[in-house]
Formats: C-alpha cells, sequence, structure tokens
C-alpha cells in the first residue's frame, strides 16, 4: 500500500497544510521569544552605559500563538550621581509583542511604584499607583514614537511633607522625526503632552479645584541622549528650543490659549517667551484672593485695570486679555505680573 491514495484525500492534504502553517507558527513564535530576550537585554545595556543602574528578572513567556507576552519583576531604576539620586522600583511589568503589529512592543505598566528623588538636601518620596497604564515603543530609535497613556494616576508623597498629588489622566505622544547634524534649526522631535484634571492642594491651594494642560510641542536641535543635567545643557548650549503650538490651561474659570518658544536658563529653570488670550481673569483674581495670595484691595484694583484693557471675545462675549506670557529667573508671568515660582528641572547628575 502507498501513501499516494491518502494524499488524494482532501481532509488529508487540509490537515497536512495545517500542521505546516502550525510548524511555521510555533517557529516564528519562538524566533520572536528570543528577539524580545535580546531587545530587553539591548535595552538595559544601553541604559546602563548612562550610567543607570537597572535590574529585572525576565519571567517565562506566554501568549502562544499571536503574541509574546512575559513578565519583567524586581524591576530596579536607579542613578546616582554626586548632587542626586533617583530610584523607582516596581513589583512587575508586563511585556508584550504582537506579530499583528511586529513594530510595536507594548509595556504594561504596575498599578503600584515606589519613586524617590534626592538631590542636595532636598528629597522628594512617595508611592505611585494608577488605574491603568501603557507605554507603546513604535519602531526603532530613529524614527520611531512613544505613546503613553496613564489613567487616574496618584502620587502619595512622604517626604518632604505628606501629599497626594492626583489626575485624572496622562498622556504623552512623541514622534522621533529621524533627523540629526547637531543644528538647532532641525527639527527633530514631535509630539503633544496632555494632563487632564489635576489635583494638589497640599502642594498649593489653587490646585484644589482640577487643572487641565494640552500642548503641542516640535523639539529643534538634536534631543539630549540622556536624562542627565550635562546632556540637556549641551543640547541648550547648542541652540536647542521647544516650539509650544496651542498651550492650553484651564484652571477653575480661569482659561489660557497660547503659544511660544522654551529652552533652559542655567539653572536648568524653563526659559519661555510667548503670547496668551487669558479669558476668566476675574474668576482668577477672586480665587487668588480667595486663597490668600493676592489681598482684596490688590485684587480690586487689578480687576478694575485688567477689565479696562480687556476686549470682549467675538464667540463668547466673556472680556479676554491678550497679553505676553514669560518664564524667567524661576517666575511664570502674565504680562508684568509674577504668578507662581517654577522650579529647575530635576534631573540627575553623572556619577
Amino acid at each position: 500500500m502507498t501513501l499516494r491514495p491518502l494524499l488524494r484525500r482532501p481532509g488529508v492534504i487540509a490537515l497536512g497544510i495545517l500542521l505546516l502553517l502550525a510548524g511555521a507558527l510555533a517557529l516564528v513564535w519562538l524566533l520572536a521569544k528570543a528577539r524580545l530576550a535580546e531587545t530587553l537585554e539591548a535595552e538595559a545595556a544601553a541604559w546602563r552605559q548612562q550610567g543607570w543602574d537597572i535590574r529585572f528578572t525576565v519571567g517565562p513567556a506566554s501568549g502562544f500563538p499571536l503574541a509574546v507576552q512575559t513578565d519583567l519583576t524586581g524591576v530596579i531604576l536607579h542613578r546616582t550621581g554626586p548632587a542626586s539620586d533617583l530610584t523607582w522600583k516596581a513589583d512587575r511589568i508586563e511585556v508584550v509583542w504582537s506579530l499583528l503589529q511586529p513594530n510595536a512592543t507594548l509595556i504594561r505598566l504596575p498599578a503600584d511604584s515606589e519613586l524617590s528623588l534626592t538631590s542636595g538636601e532636598k528629597r522628594l518620596a512617595g508611592h505611585l499607583s494608577l488605574a491603568e497604564g501603557e507605554l507603546s515603543l513604535s519602531g526603532p530609535r530613529a524614527g520611531g514614537s512613544l505613546r503613553l497613556t496613564i489613567d487616574e494616576p496618584t502620587l502619595h508623597l512622604a517626604a518632604p511633607r505628606p501629599m497626594t498629588l492626583r489626575a485624572e489622566r496622562l498622556s504623552i505622544d512623541l514622534k522621533d522625526l529621524a533627523a540629526r547634524g547637531r543644528d538647532h534649526l532641525v527639527a527633530t522631535l514631535q509630539g503633544g503632552v496632555a494632563l487632564e484634571r489635576f489635583t494638589a492642594p497640599q502642594l498649593n491651594l489653587l490646585l484644589a479645584e482640577p487643572l487641565t494642560l494640552s500642548v503641542g510641542l516640535t523639539v529643534m536641535g538634536d534631543t539630549p541622549d540622556a536624562l542627565t543635567t550635562p546632556a540637556f545643557s549641551e543640547w541648550r548650549d547648542g541652540g536647542g528650543t521647544v516650539e509650544l503650538r496651542r498651550l492650553i490651561l484651564s484652571l477653575g474659570g480661569f482659561a489660557l490659549e497660547g503659544e511660544g518658544t522654551l529652552t533652559l536658563d542655567r539653572l536648568m529653570r524653563p526659559l519661555a517667551a510667548g503670547t496668551a488670550k487669558v479669558r476668566g481673569f476675574v474668576e482668577g483674581i477672586d480665587r487668588l484672593i480667595a486663597v490668600g495670595l493676592v489681598t482684596e484691595r490688590d485684587g480690586r484694583l487689578a480687576r478694575l485695570l485688567l477689565s479696562a484693557v480687556a476686549s470682549s471675545d467675538p464667540q463668547t462675549g466673556q472680556p479676554t486679555l491678550s497679553v505676553p506670557i514669560t518664564v524667567q529667573d524661576g517666575w511664570l508671568l502674565l504680562g508684568p505680573s509674577r504668578l507662581v515660582p517654577v522650579p529647575p528641572l530635576p534631573l540627575p547628575d553623572p556619577s
């Protein structure tokens, strides 16, 4: 008896094709599993070259046949320098690579993690919790993109003093434009940042009401190659700037919409200049009076002066101010008035 009669049967042929497909899919999955492990180690090596101490344990892979999924446990990111110390710890991070999206890697962030930052005599330490968080990385470093979405992030600080910082949502969407050359006139990064309904009443009484902020941005000049003070200083000294497009900020009845340009000063503080349209400035002044930052007398005078120079918005009919907005010497200024202090970027120094 030969196999020829069996091979003429459609069922046997279909079974053979299915077995071949299953074998090919299993081979692809095993190769993807090995590739994911190599990628994780390569990324860890790149961070270590920048002076980070990064530790994690790779768990067993699952998700066959359409995805490779693994857990990183005991995750620690640590950076020590002569003037600062940064540590982030998490029990588990989930990493997923899908055969349906071969150019993307999805990282599901942990619901709970620990964060500490020490700079000189100042120390920030606390517990970060979130309802859900995902980080999607697509493509290679040059020309790739990053998308971070975090729902209900809450930071419970124990130091420098107990306080809670909470938001409804944080999203960051960035695209590397694959343009390099140390030319400050070349755009290298583009995207946007949005923070929805952020509150921190123990930090500032103004933030007892939800703050919402969104901004589109374009980074000019080669982006810093590390999250360190020297890397950002090199970017700044090379003429690097950030172009801010359609910056929208709302807090209570106060609303600001503007655009401008931002860089860093010698103390690593934001340095910015632009123009803004402001609505609800009467409500804003009333809020400043209510929290004790402005006296009733000064607030009444400010309302009279600002109302005199304001124009009526053609769409809403509300009084609207068109004023310069600047950040300099560690302060945010609206016209000539200082509003809130702006601290330096909390960047670690190299070890």
